[in-house]
């Protein structure tokens, strides 16, 4: 799995290094750091000559070394982790410049977990959101527990969920369950996958069965149900209204794998 990662200086950035560092250990990966220097516009080089490319490379080189110094304050030793990429731009423009070079499964970002339903449904439409196909992985913890939970309603799409999910973590040993929030998921009637077939759907990808729940509540409710998890994994909709789905990954403590349908 070939993982892009941004990095700032900062606390966000420190939890969601730490994080892919620890699932490095368990699943092979290769993990690229990358971090824009935004510009200033007050202080930007008119024109496009020596002088330009001379400050951009000064601030490139400023920029890099900071980023490896938090690096190596961070973490001692990290497989897979590759020297820090460092641009100077639009933070948005750059990472999906770089997310459309075409070379990465992943793209992962530090996001405490107080940040509010607003704020992260901006982030879904934000011009990075909806420029890339590519899985996002928001770090918002780490938890010293060992279980996914993968959130679906009764209109979830199970088998593209969890293809997606066994395309980067098949290989990571830890416990699956399978939440249906609200009831009427596993009905006939409603849909094509009753529990067994859920299983099967997961045996199929090389996954072993999940617990499956029906859960209700609000989403506060269920964003606590997810405290002792590792993250946990949903389809979203990115040119959609916001959902019940959505909202409870605003209030999930831990980190959230998302899909694009």
């Amino acid at each position: 799995m070939n993982v892009l990662i941004y990095l700032d200086d900062n606390l966000a950035s420190s939890i969601s290094l730490r994080y892919i560092c620890k699932h490095s250990l368990l699943v092979p990966m290769s993990i690229q750091p990358f971090h824009v220097e935004a510009k200033e516009q007050d202080h930007y080089p008119v024109g496009v000559g020596w002088v330009r490319k001379t400050w951009e490379r000064t601030i490139q080189d400023t920029s890099r070394s900071i980023i490896e110094g938090f690096i190596k304050t961070e973490i001692n030793n990290c497989r897979g982790l590759s020297a820090v990429k460092v641009v100077v731009g639009n933070v948005e423009t750059e990472i999906i410049k770089e997310i459309k070079r075409g070379i990465y499964d992943l793209f992962a970002i530090g996001m405490l977990a107080s940040f509010g339903f607003h704020s992260f449904y901006d982030f879904l439409k934000s011009e990075l959101v909806q420029n890339v196909m590519v899985p996002v992985l928001l770090v918002k913890n780490i938890t010293q527990y060992k279980n996914v939970y993968f959130l679906i309603d009764k209109y979830s799409d199970v088998e593209l969920l969890v293809s997606n999910y066994a395309n980067l973590y098949k290989h990571l040993p830890y416990k699956l369950t399978l939440l249906c929030y609200k009831y009427g998921c596993f009905e006939q009637k409603n849909n094509d996958f009753p529990i067994n077939k859920v299983k099967d759907i997961f045996n199929a990808y090389g996954l072993d069965s999940p617990d499956v729940l029906e859960v209700e509540g609000t989403s506060q409710d269920i964003g606590h149900m997810l405290r002792e998890g590792d993250m946990v994994v949903s389809l979203i909709d990115k040119k959609g209204p916001k959902t019940a789905i959505t909202d409870i990954l605003v209030h999930s403590p831990i980190s959230s794998l998302i899909f694009w349908k």
